[in-house]
């Protein structure tokens, strides 16, 4: 599970979504992760690499996009 604290709020809150678990997204990062892996959904290597680590590359990349688009 520590692999969770690489991901921002954000993309915790996405693996939620793609879960199927709803989160209020004023919810405490402690929380979020909670409902990560108390879900029914939640396999550890999936969850991983499958959706986090694409999150976290997918929001970069947006970051990097937005930061070139710029004046």
């Amino acid at each position: 599970m520590s692999f969770l604290g690489k991901g921002k709020k954000q993309d915790l809150l996405v693996v939620c979504e793609e879960l199927g678990e709803e989160v209020d997204h004023l919810s405490k990062v402690p929380e979020i992760k909670k409902v990560i892996v108390g879900s029914e959904s939640y396999d550890e290597i999936e969850v991983k690499i499958e959706m986090l680590d694409r999150i976290i590359e997918e929001r970069l990349r947006s970051e990097e996009n937005e930061k070139q688009e710029a004046p």
